[in-house]
């Protein structure tokens, strides 16, 4: 039996680091923009929000291994519905 809940517990950490990830990454790098040009003059100061491909595929990744999680939920408790008939 490949499909356990430490299995399931895994993939649900995972899928879940990856989309917390997106997030920090783009406010990170807004902080990290503001607090470099924060000493400039009025004027020159800098405020960027972006979102880069890493956290494009960092968000499909994860949206992907969520799905992956719930399907094998899914299969794990019919396979322990399947055994306690049997």
């Amino acid at each position: 039996h490949y499909i356990t809940t430490d299995t399931v517990k895994a993939l649900k950490l995972a899928s879940l680091g990856l989309l917390v990830y997106l997030p920090m990454a783009v406010l990170s790098r807004t902080l990290l923009t503001l607090a470099l040009t924060i000493g400039n003059p009025e004027g020159q100061r800098l405020f960027s929000i972006g979102v880069g491909s890493s956290e494009i595929i960092a968000l499909f990744v994860g949206a992907f291994l969520l799905m992956i999680t719930r399907a094998f939920n899914v299969e794990k408790e019919r396979a322990e519905e399947h055994a306690s008939i049997v």
